[in-house]
This record gives C-alpha cells, sequence and structure tokens, in this order.
C-alpha cells in the first residue's frame, strides 16, 4: 500500500507542477469574474480533495489486491490485514498530497489577473 501510495503522491505532485500555468488564466479569468481569495482557495481545496479521494481509493484498492496476491497465493499465510496501520498511511498520505497541492497552488493566488489574460 506505501509504495501505490508513494506512486499516487508522485502523480499528484506532477499534476499540480504541469497545470500550473494553465491555472493562473484560469485565476485571472475567476478574479475579473468577481471571485475572491476564499472563494479560489475553496475551490482549489475542493479539486485537489477530490482528486486525492481518487487517489487513496485506487492506491487502497491496488495495494490490498497486491499484498493479497502476494501474502496468499505466494506465501499461502493467512490474510489478516492491518486495518488500522493501513488506514493510517493512506491518510497520512492523503494528507500530503493536500497539502503538497495547496502549497504548489499558492504561487498562481499571487497572480494578477491582467497579466494572465495578456498572456492567453
Amino acid at each position: 500500500v506505501v509504495l501505490v501510495l508513494l506512486l499516487a503522491i508522485t502523480n499528484v505532485a506532477t499534476l499540480v507542477l504541469v497545470r500550473a500555468s494553465a491555472r493562473e488564466a484560469e485565476v485571472g479569468v475567476r478574479v475579473m469574474l468577481g471571485a475572491s481569495r476564499g472563494q479560489l482557495i475553496g475551490l482549489l481545496l475542493a479539486e485537489y480533495g477530490v482528486l486525492t479521494l481518487a487517489t487513496a481509493l485506487v492506491s487502497l484498492a491496488l495495494g490490498l489486491a497486491l499484498a493479497w496476491l502476494v501474502i496468499v497465493q505466494l506465501f499461502a499465510f493467512d490474510w489478516l490485514p492491518g486495518w488500522l496501520s493501513i488506514l493510517g498511511v493512506l491518510g497520512g498520505g492523503a494528507g500530503l498530497v493536500m497539502v503538497l497541492a495547496v502549497l504548489g497552488s499558492l504561487g498562481v493566488l499571487r497572480t494578477r489577473p491582467a497579466q494572465a489574460l495578456r498572456e492567453l
């Protein structure tokens, strides 16, 4: 589960960096239409929250499937997952993804609307 979660964190971080330039234009348009800074931050949190939830669920499913395959099929042990540890790692990873995504997007919020719209 940890390996799959680390791969998911890497993918989300890459997505945040790649979308930064496109996000500047989006933020510029929204500011011109009257969006407040709080609304923009709320929108970022909602977007990254959905992305993080989807990433966490896929990581959980893939991690559990691979762990079951190795433990039960390869080593012939009983399947006794430590749910508290699994959910703790998943929650910690999801929290880390959210923090990194929001911190990576704060620079976009400082972009002046006129500058972002000129670059369209």
